[in-house]
């Protein structure tokens, strides 16, 4: 089952179909809920957009990261489709949901830890497209999708008085920290994948 999920990235096709049923869930709750949680929410179906363009179409995030940034010669290699899944279900898959939860049952402010990470993202998205010049798997939901619909969730946060210097601050500690580990993620994989590769 789990080589399912990892290979091609199988798990990312279904990132469109769980967006659509989450959007159709939150419109059809749009009057039941406060307007600031169904923003923060929403976050979750923008992400999977997100993914959806970095992994599935156009896709080509692993080329992009392996080639770009480990400036290897193999698309594939090292980062893989089961490093890949490890990085995004823990944090957008659980995280996001989570903090939503959260943010509905007990304080508003935890919506702004998902919100940043995503505008964290969102930003090395587009510094990347701004220094190397060129398109890059996900930066059009980035600009499009991640900036408007985060932004819009912190000003609203802010004007309910839920996000305080104090909330900001944690908020985008949580996202660096949380990219950072990604990374150190990435590098401690990578290197377990050309442990292997070299051994046969």
């Amino acid at each position: 089952m789990m080589n399912y999920l990892y290979q091609s990235q199988n798990w990312a096709k279904s990132c469109l179909v769980g967006a659509f049923f989450l959007l159709a869930l939150l419109f059809s709750s749009i009057n039941h809920l406060p307007w600031v949680v169904f923003l923060i929410w929403l976050q979750t179906p923008v992400y999977l957009i997100h993914e959806f363009e970095e992994h599935v179409f156009p896709g080509g995030f692993k080329k992009s990261i392996n080639m770009s940034v480990f400036k290897s010669t193999d698309p594939n290699l090292p980062l893989d489709d089961k490093g890949i899944f490890w990085i995004n279900i823990p944090f957008i898959w659980i995280m996001f949901p989570v903090c939503a939860i959260l943010a509905q049952n007990y304080s508003v402010s935890i919506g702004a830890i998902p919100t940043c990470f995503a505008l964290f993202n969102a930003t090395l998205h587009i510094m990347f497209l701004i220094i190397k010049r060129r398109y890059n798997p996900g930066c059009l939901a980035s600009i499009f999708l991640n900036y408007p619909t985060g932004i819009y969730t912190l000003y609203v946060m802010q004007q309910q008085g839920a996000l305080g210097w104090h909330v900001g601050l944690y908020s985008l500690l949580i996202a660096a920290l949380s990219h950072a580990g990604m990374i150190g993620f990435v590098v401690l994989h990578s290197r377990h994948v050309m442990k292997k590769i070299s051994a046969k």
